[in-house]
């Protein structure tokens, strides 16, 4: 009943009254929920007190895990920083080097913010690479958080402020979805296709073609566009690669998937975290061993689909590694050798367009060897090689942590509550939708097939005539 906080005080209410026949009032309900829910996650207050000797025991598991914690004046906690061993091996190596970046908050006594950095694997999945948990989000936390990399937010005002002042080194981009939703509350604007159509153009004739469509129909939006920076959100003039990793969508799904996490004491939280990541990486492990390809089953599914498209258009040879290809709409001259082609989708994805699969076909070349190496099995493989490992039960860590680490003082944060009922669910932007869930066994809405306690599976037909 406690494990996901899912009862409310007046349920527990009416269950005892339903099934046992007591009446208790709804304060004693939810003081009982409230012990309840400490026996089975602990106190937030032990929570903080043990978190230095977690720390400490994380780093001897995990070998190349760098954390860290920060307390004020009063020995209070202010912030933490997590980034395990294998994840930070993996990212070095085999992941695209575009991380997404975004916070949410916490849903304990304490409140706070959860701190993301999540990137894409060579099989488009979350890569965790690192997290932190800080009581207020605002520059000096992000600034404390920030590493040397590429980001990708959604316009939050104190992370571009700390990107430019403390990395110079890494260059920050701007989520597009996050973008749109801003303009649509701002300009009422519903075409969301033609927006997304302007930031994933691969050329500047096309960027600047679709941008000036856009001028002459809605002018004020256009110069949204044009302050926002269009070298932050249009691929084809961000400064660097950003393999079409267009907004923070990544860490949005992070935040689903720790949703019952964010509920724990911080300890609470960092372990079903971590074990979160220890199944990843032995699950994605196995599977990526199974595999037989050179290319990762995301890259695969690209690349057959550009495959497909190539049957169909011309080649002239020019010389040994450039080649003349027309496809019927824009003629593109291929260059092998340096990896380059004007439609620009073999640069900014780092895998093969149309053109040069023909190019590399008229040559009897495999088009694997010049891919990114992000995208092979073997990559893969070794991102998820070193296990993530857990740390020992409770009860050993007077015998195994260190004295200097044990005496390490460390209190909740100081909070101030504000008037009325505090509030456990996000507040939606304008714009966004909420999607329900529908079942492909039995088409009904509220629940998925893994869910599903219908045994028969219902055709889509069948269900149509139901309806």
């Amino acid at each position: 009943m406690v494990k996901t906080d899912e009862n409310k005080p007046v349920e527990i209410k009416e269950m005892l009254e339903r099934v046992y026949g007591i009446k208790i009032s709804y304060w004693k309900a939810w003081k009982a929920k409230e012990i309840a829910m400490q026996l089975v996650r602990g106190k937030p207050e032990e929570s903080f007190m043990g978190l230095p000797c977690y720390l400490w025991l994380l780093n001897q598991a995990n070998p190349g895990t760098i954390s860290a914690y920060q307390v004020d004046m009063e020995n209070c906690f202010e912030q933490c920083f997590l980034a395990l061993g294998p994840s930070v091996a993996g990212f070095r190596s085999c992941m695209r080097p575009v991380i997404a970046i975004d916070a949410c908050f916490l849903k304990g006594r304490y409140r706070g913010k959860l701190f993301h950095d999540t990137c894409m694997g060579g099989n488009n999945q979350i890569y965790q690479l690192a997290f932190g948990v800080a009581a207020t989000e605002n520059d000096e936390s992000w600034t404390w958080f920030f590493k040397k990399l590429l980001f990708i937010s959604n316009r939050h005002p104190s992370i571009e402020k700390c990107c430019k002042q403390e990395f110079l080194d890494a260059t920050y981009g701007i989520c597009m979805f996050h973008l749109c939703l801003n303009m649509a509350s701002r300009y009422k604007v519903k075409e969301k296709d033609l927006l997304y159509g302007v930031a994933k153009a691969y050329t500047k004739i096309d960027f600047e073609e679709k941008l000036n469509h856009i001028r002459h129909t809605r002018k004020e939006i256009y110069e949204y566009l044009m302050n926002a920076d269009p070298s932050k959100w249009a691929l084809c003039l961000f400064p660097s690669w950003r393999y079409s990793v267009m907004t923070t969508n990544i860490v949005e799904s992070m935040n689903v998937v720790l949703r019952e996490a964010r509920e724990f004491p911080i300890i609470g939280m960092l372990e079903i975290i971590r074990m979160k990541l220890q199944g990843w990486f032995h699950d994605r492990l196995r599977m990526a061993n199974k595999w037989t390809n050179t290319l990762t089953p995301y890259a695969e599914r690209k690349l057959g689909k550009r495959d497909d498209k190539s049957h169909h258009f011309n080649l002239h040879l020019i010389d040994a590694f450039r080649f003349y290809v027309l496809d019927g709409r824009r003629d593109a001259t291929v260059d092998i050798n340096l990896r380059t082609c004007p439609c620009n989708v073999f640069q900014l994805n780092q895998l093969h367009c149309p053109h040069a699969i023909k190019a590399c076909r008229e040559r009897d070349m495999t088009i694997y060897n010049i891919c990114s190496r992000f995208y092979n099995i073997e990559c893969l493989t070794l991102a998820y090689s070193i296990p993530v490992n857990p740390v020992p039960h409770r009860s050993e860590w007077y015998r195994l942590v260190p004295e200097s680490v044990q005496s390490v003082l460390m209190g909740p944060p100081v909070i101030r509550n504000k008037k009325g009922r505090r509030k456990n669910k996000g507040v939606s932007s304008q714009g966004e939708e909420i999607i329900r869930k529908h079942c492909s066994r039995c088409r009904q809405l509220g629940h998925n097939k893994q869910i599903c306690t219908k045994n028969e599976y219902v055709p889509v037909h069948q269900h149509e005539k139901i309806a």
